[in-house]
């Protein structure tokens, strides 16, 4: 099905109905605000959680954009990266505070499966299979080693849309136009093919 999404997203009828989601997104200004009656604690750490946001390798932007990836796949995780605010570690601070390097995603194409505790009604995790990626030399030295990445759950931000019934994969709103674009692409290729042949 991510193979699916991703071929019918090149379509101008389903790319630009997402663009439009996204650009509208884009264009939310993001802030963080204590509760009424916060205590000088809540305040501080409101306006530390603020500073994170615009202090990661990759722009705030950035980040919701592909998060917005679950209006295509139905789903996306994202590991938590942390370093401490070094301007060693490339901090724009240097108060030595843990914070996010990057909330990075992690591609639906190489999710392969979410674990589940024993009693099957909490995830516990996600095995990421990076075989299908290119550019292995990031996950691995040797052809032999395992291409197999764990993550448990406390390691991870996870986004679902759709009325998923509790599955992890989210249902994708492109399930719904499936059967729509395969005629109308079929038809497209008639069309061409009669264009071609004069009819």
């Amino acid at each position: 099905s991510v193979k699916t999404f991703r071929e019918m997203s090149y379509h101008p009828s389903i790319n630009s109905p997402l663009t439009l989601f996204e650009n509208l997104i884009s264009k939310v200004e993001w802030s963080v605000t204590p509760p009424e009656n916060a205590t000088a604690r809540e305040i501080k750490q409101c306006k530390l959680v603020e500073s994170m946001m615009h202090d990661m390798e990759q722009p705030w932007e950035e980040f919701l954009s592909d998060v917005l990836s679950v209006q295509l796949f139905g789903f996306s995780v994202h590991e938590k990266v942390y370093r401490f605010r070094t301007k060693e570690k490339g901090s724009k601070f240097n108060d030595g505070v843990i914070g996010w390097k990057k909330l990075a995603l992690r591609s639906q194409d190489s999710i392969e499966k979410f674990l589940f505790s024993d009693d099957g009604n909490d995830i516990t995790g996600v095995k990421q299979n990076v075989s299908s990626m290119g550019n292995l030399g990031r996950f691995t030295n040797r052809a032999s080693d395992k291409m197999e990445v764990i993550l448990p759950r406390g390691k991870f931000l996870h986004f679902r849309v759709g009325k998923h019934r509790g599955d992890p994969f989210g249902k994708s709103p492109l399930r719904d136009a499936y059967t729509a674009w395969r005629f109308l692409t079929e038809i497209e290729e008639i069309e061409a093919s009669g264009v071609a042949k004069d009819l």
